[in-house]
């Protein structure tokens, strides 16, 4: 099992995410709940991760996890892989750029 501190260490260049699946996960007699979460990717890679939400357990109720966080902590996650994207896009435009002045000044 991975265990990762963000979706963005999932990805890499060129991957396109197609789906996120996740569920709210009690682990033992850990005081906080957890995500695990699958992202699934169009070429039909499966990644999957687990991460604390650092939620106490006896501050929310399961039920609360699953109907309000995790709908919340599933939209943040496609935000954040959509910014990777355009990200990168954004820094590969700019280095073609940078690479072509400096060709040119120092030729």
């Amino acid at each position: 099992m991975l265990i990762v501190s963000d979706t963005k260490s999932l990805l890499k260049k060129g991957d396109k995410v197609q789906d996120i699946k996740a569920s709210i996960l009690s682990r033992g007699n850990r005081k906080f709940w957890y995500v695990k979460y699958q992202v699934l990717f169009e070429n039909d890679d499966v990644k999957t991760g687990e991460e604390s939400t650092k939620v106490l357990k006896t501050e929310k109720t399961l039920k609360y996890m699953q109907t309000k966080f995790l709908p919340a902590w599933m939209a943040r996650r496609q935000e954040e892989l959509k910014a990777v994207k355009v990200t990168s896009k954004q820094f590969e435009q700019y280095a073609t750029l940078f690479l072509k002045d400096y060709e040119r000044l120092t030729t």
